[in-house]
């Protein structure tokens, strides 16, 4: 699976959340990097921006699968910092 940043993720998850009857207003997804067994999706769902009724929440989660199938959580580098002589 190809690697993404957190942005390009939760901005596909919510472009298919989204096309779910009842989730077009959402604003946002956070999602939060996991700890895999054996090459399974490195992140999951963390939550909904506003949130969703339970039934809601089930019908985005669902439709979010697609996604977590598609796309790694690329890892995290913390940009060097720059010291006056660069």
């Amino acid at each position: 699976m190809p690697e993404e940043n957190r942005s390009f993720i939760e901005g596909e998850c919510l472009r298919v959340a989204r096309l779910q009857p009842g989730c077009e207003h959402l604003h946002a997804i956070a999602i939060a990097r996991t700890e895999p067994p054996n090459g399974r999706p490195n992140w999951e769902v963390l939550g909904f921006d506003p949130e969703l009724s339970p039934a809601m929440r089930a019908q985005a989660i669902e439709a979010i699968e697609i996604i977590r199938g598609q796309y790694v959580l690329a890892p995290f580098v913390k940009p060097s910092r720059r010291t006056a002589e660069d």
